[in-house]
C-alpha cells in the first residue's frame, strides 16, 4: 500500500491504526484508536505503546516490537489493551515495517477471545463450585510433580466421596443440593490451605491435593482432618444444618515422573477399596521389591499376628427397615500391620493359602461368644452376630465339637449366633460339607448365604441348601436405583426367598433410593453405610443401650386417587401440568430427567408415569423401558412434540409404552387418558 493510500484510510477507517518507531513509541494515531484509548490523537503521539497493554501481555508485546525492529512482518498478534473504560479489550494486529517507522492496523477480538477462554475454562472448571474438574486437576498434579525437583517433597491426593449426600438432594431439592456442594467447596479451600488444590471430579466426590510427607500417619492424620471438615454441618438457605460424611482414599507421589493419572488412580483404587471393606479411610501404597507390604514379610507378620492373637473385629449393624431397630450385626476381621490397617483383600486370601484361617476362625468363633457374654452380663439385650465362615473352617472335623465348648462356656445360646457362608463352599466335597451345615443348624445355628447371586450355582442349589437367610450382595444394591438388570435381580432374589421362607439381608446400602427400593419390594433387614459403618466393640455397645439406629425413609402418604410421576427437562412444561392434574386429587411427583425419576420411583409407590420423550442423555422411551423391568405395575405414558416413530413404535409393541400423547395437549383430553391410565393400574391390582 502507497504511503498516500494509507493516509487516506488511517483517518476514515473504523479499525484502530497507528505509525509508530521501532521502538514502540506512537508518531501518529487514527481516530479510532485515539477513542478507544480515551486520549486525544495529538496526545498519543510521542506515547509508548506498551503503557497501554496488560502487564501480563508487555513481555510478548516487547518481542514483537524486537521482530518489527528487525524489519519483519507481523501478522494475527494479539494483545490486550486498556481501553477509554479502564477495561481490557484483546486486538488482533497487522504490522508492517515503513522505513524508519512501522504501520499497524488492529481488529478488537475481545468477544471471541472471551468465548475461546470461558470454553478454556469449562474444560478445566467445575461449573458449579468453579473447582477444577477432573481435567484441571491434572494439569494441577502435573505442574505439581513437575516442579518437585525444585521443591523436595512428597504430592499426597485424597478422594473424598459423599456418602449422604443424595439425602440432601431428596430432602431439600436439587437447588439447596447445590449450594451446600458450593459451601463445602469453600470449606475444602479453607481447610486444606493455600498450597493445596481442591477439585470437584464428579456429582459428590470432592479431590484435594496437598505437600505432605509420604509417611503414613501424616497421610492419616490430614485424612482425619478432611473429614471433620467435610461433617461439620453445612447450611441450606434457609438455616437448617445438613450432616455429611464421607470416604476417603488416598494416595502419594515422590517422583517427579509420576503420571498425575497414576496419582488419580492410586486413590480410586484406595477409594474402592475402602466401598468394599466398608471403611471410612484407604490409603494406597504402591508395592516394590523392597515393600514392607510384600507377600513374604507380610506372611511372617500374619503368623506373628496369630501367635500374638493380634487382630481386631468390627461390627456393622443390621437394621429392620420395618422399625428402624437394630437387630444384628457382621463380625468383621481387621488387622493392623506397624498401626496401619492392612485391607482384608490382601491378608484374607494369604490366611487362606496358608492354612492360618483355621486358628484365626476359631480365635473370631471365641472372641465373639466372650463378647456376647460381655454384653448379657452389662444388662443389655444382645443381637443376633454372624461370622464369615471359610470353607476351609467348614471342613475342620474340630469346628462342631469347639463351637459346643464355647457355647456353653460363654451361655450364648445358638440361636445368637449365625455363620454367613459364600457357594464356595460347595464347589468340592458337597455332601460332607452339607453334613456339617446340618449339624449346625440342628445345634440351633443361623446359616446366611452370604454374596448371593454373584456364583453361578445359587439358584439351582440353593433349595439343597440348609440355609435360613441369604445376603444379596451389594454389587446388586449399589445399582439397584438406576440399573434395570440389577434391580429385577434384586427383586427375583427377593421374591424367590418369599416363596422358599427364607429370610433376606441385603448389602451395601448407602442411600435413602436404595433403601426405598429395598422396602417397597419387600427386603426387610440392610446393612450398610446408610445406617452406619463398622464399629468397634465399645461403639456398638453404645448402640445396644438404644437399639434404634436410624428411621428408614418414609414415603409421603399416597392422594387418594393414586400417584402420578411428571418427567419433562422443561419446568414451565412441568408446572403447567401440575396445575393441569392437582384438581384431580392425585399425588404429583416432578422430575427433570431420568435419574431423577430413578430416585423418585426407588422411594415412592408410583402408579402412573408421564414422561416428555426428548430429553437430554435418556430419552422418554428409553427410561419407560427401564421402568418396565424395574417396575412392571406402572402404566407408563409418552407425551412429546418430537416424534421418534421407531423408538415409539419399539416402546408400543413391546410394552413399555400404554399410550403416546402429542403436544400440544388438549387439557380435558389429556385428564382422561391419565384417569384411564389409574383404572387401567386399579385393575391389575
Amino acid at each position: 500500500m502507497q504511503a498516500a493510500d494509507f493516509e487516506k484510510l488511517f483517518n476514515i477507517s473504523p479499525a484502530p491504526m497507528c505509525a509508530a518507531r521501532p521502538d514502540g513509541t506512537f508518531i501518529q494515531v487514527n481516530p479510532a484508536l485515539a477513542d478507544f484509548l480515551g486520549m486525544a490523537a495529538h496526545d498519543l503521539a510521542g506515547r509508548l505503546f506498551t503503557h497501554f497493554v496488560h502487564p501480563d501481555d508487555r513481555e510478548s508485546t516487547a518481542e514483537a516490537v524486537r521482530c518489527l525492529g528487525l524489519g519483519q512482518n507481523i501478522s494475527g498478534f494479539s494483545n490486550r489493551l486498556r481501553a477509554a473504560d479502564g477495561d481490557y479489550r484483546t486486538l488482533r494486529w497487522q504490522a508492517i515495517p515503513d522505513g524508519e517507522r512501522v504501520l499497524a492496523a488492529a481488529l478488537d477480538i475481545t468477544e471471541d477471545a472471551r468465548k475461546t477462554e470461558q470454553l478454556r475454562y469449562l474444560r478445566t472448571h467445575d461449573p458449579l463450585t468453579g473447582l477444577p474438574n477432573r481435567t484441571g486437576l491434572e494439569q494441577a498434579l502435573s505442574d505439581r510433580l513437575a516442579g518437585s525437583a525444585e521443591a523436595p517433597g512428597t504430592l499426597a491426593l485424597f478422594l473424598l466421596d459423599l456418602r449422604t449426600f443424595r439425602d440432601v438432594n431428596e430432602a431439600y431439592g436439587f437447588a439447596e443440593g447445590d449450594n451446600v456442594l458450593c459451601g463445602l467447596a469453600e470449606r475444602l479451600q479453607y481447610c486444606a490451605g493455600n498450597d493445596a488444590v481442591v477439585a470437584r471430579l464428579s456429582g459428590d466426590v470432592f479431590a484435594v491435593a496437598t505437600p505432605v510427607t509420604g509417611d503414613h500417619d501424616k497421610l492419616l492424620e490430614c485424612a482425619n482432618r478432611l473429614l471433620r471438615c467435610v461433617e461439620e454441618p453445612v447450611h441450606t438457605s434457609s438455616g437448617d444444618p445438613v450432616q455429611l460424611s464421607a470416604r476417603v482414599g488416598a494416595a502419594s507421589a515422590a517422583l517427579t515422573d509420576y503420571l498425575p493419572q497414576e496419582l488419580v488412580a492410586d486413590a480410586q483404587t484406595a477409594l474402592n477399596q475402602v466401598k468394599r471393606d466398608s471403611e471410612i479411610i484407604g490409603i494406597h501404597q504402591r508395592p516394590s521389591g523392597n515393600d514392607a507390604r510384600g507377600r513374604g514379610p507380610l506372611m511372617a507378620a500374619l503368623h506373628t499376628a496369630v501367635a500374638r492373637r493380634g487382630f481386631q473385629l468390627a461390627y456393622q449393624p443390621q437394621v429392620q427397615l420395618s422399625t428402624g431397630r437394630m437387630v444384628g450385626a457382621e463380625v468383621l476381621l481387621r488387622w493392623q500391620l506397624n498401626g496401619h490397617p492392612v485391607p482384608t483383600n490382601e491378608f484374607i486370601p494369604l490366611l487362606d493359602e496358608s492354612g492360618l484361617m483355621l486358628p484365626v476362625g476359631r480365635w473370631v468363633i471365641e472372641t465373639v461368644c466372650a463378647q456376647w457374654k460381655a454384653w448379657h452380663q452389662a444388662g443389655y439385650a444382645p443381637i443376633r452376630l454372624s461370622v464369615n465362615l471359610a470353607p476351609s473352617q467348614v471342613r475342620d472335623p474340630e469346628l462342631l465339637p469347639f463351637l459346643r465348648r464355647c457355647l456353653q462356656e460363654s451361655g450364648m445360646p445358638p440361636s445368637a449366633l449365625q455363620f454367613e457362608i459364600t457357594e464356595n463352599v460347595f464347589l468340592s466335597r458337597i455332601e460332607q460339607h452339607l453334613e456339617t451345615m446340618r449339624q449346625l443348624r440342628d445345634l440351633g445355628v443361623g446359616l446366611a448365604l452370604d454374596d448371593f447371586g454373584t456364583g453361578y450355582s445359587s439358584l439351582s442349589y440353593l433349595r439343597h441348601f440348609p440355609v435360613d437367610t441369604i445376603k444379596i450382595d451389594q454389587s446388586f444394591i449399589q445399582q439397584v436405583t438406576s440399573s434395570p438388570g440389577e434391580a429385577a435381580i434384586t427383586r427375583a432374589i427377593i421374591s424367590m426367598a418369599e416363596a422358599l421362607d427364607l429370610k433376606v439381608v441385603a448389602e451395601g446400602a448407602e442411600t435413602a433410593a436404595q433403601i426405598g427400593f429395598l422396602r417397597q419390594h419387600g427386603c426387610d433387614v440392610v446393612q450398610g453405610y446408610y445406617f452406619d459403618r463398622p464399629l468397634d466393640p465399645r461403639e456398638l455397645e453404645r448402640k445396644l443401650i438404644n437399639p434404634q439406629v436410624r428411621p428408614a425413609p418414609a414415603p409421603e402418604e399416597l392422594g387418594d386417587q393414586g400417584t402420578l410421576l411428571i418427567v419433562d427437562d422443561e419446568e414451565g412444561v412441568r408446572n403447567a401440568l401440575r396445575r393441569l392434574f392437582r384438581r384431580d386429587g392425585y399425588r404429583l411427583l416432578l422430575a427433570a430427567n431420568a435419574e431423577e425419576a430413578l430416585e423418585l420411583m426407588a422411594l415412592n409407590q408410583v402408579d402412573v408415569v408421564l414422561s416428555d420423550q426428548r430429553m437430554p442423555g435418556t430419552s422418554g422411551t428409553e427410561l419407560l423401558s427401564a421402568l418396565r423391568h424395574m417396575y412392571p405395575e406402572t402404566v407408563r405414558m409418552v407425551i412429546s412434540g418430537y416424534t421418534d416413530v421407531t423408538s415409539v413404535t419399539e416402546a408400543v409393541n413391546s410394552g413399555s409404552i400404554y399410550k403416546f400423547i402429542s403436544k400440544p395437549w388438549d387439557d380435558e383430553q389429556l385428564r382422561g387418558y391419565i384417569a384411564e391410565a389409574f383404572r387401567v393400574r386399579r385393575q391389575a391390582g
